[in-house]
């Protein structure tokens, strides 16, 4: 943003994005208000996604907040009726995060959120370990 005075900014969100290079993206009111719009139809709209309870493979805003995909992440939170985050200091316990899957089977519709390469990490060690986990075909009503 160049073409807005410093003190209409609203939002101020920090990545390093795949390369690994920081940047920095500045937002006034009416991007930010778009942005939200946006994500929140393509959740429901594309992947239709409404309900349910999701297992994050990120941090939690509170562990990153200056991470713009952890903000982004945490977006999908208010789509859902419960969540919880499996990353913590910078690990994931795909053990905790498995038994989460289990403990909400038959109570909610199941969802995995995170980057690609955390849910491959994710598959890799249910797979060696031999753990059976079948997520929902079908949203549970």
């Amino acid at each position: 943003m160049l073409t807005k005075p410093i003190h209409e900014l609203e939002h101020e969100l920090r990545s390093t994005g795949t390369s690994g290079i920081p940047s920095i993206s500045r937002r006034d009111d009416r991007t930010v208000t778009r942005s939200v719009f946006s994500i929140y139809a393509m959740l429901r709209e594309l992947f239709g996604l409404f309900g349910g309870a999701a297992v994050f493979l990120s941090p939690s805003a509170e562990d990153m907040p200056e991470m713009g995909l952890v903000k982004l992440i945490n977006m999908f939170s208010g789509l859902l009726d419960s969540t919880r985050f499996f990353v913590h200091d910078a690990k994931l316990d795909p053990e905790a995060v498995v038994a989460q899957l289990q403990a909400w089977q038959h109570a909610h519709t199941r969802h995995l959120i995170g980057p690609p390469f955390l849910v491959e990490r994710l598959v890799k060690e249910i797979e060696e370990k031999g753990i059976e986990l079948k997520l929902d075909a079908e949203p549970i009503s």
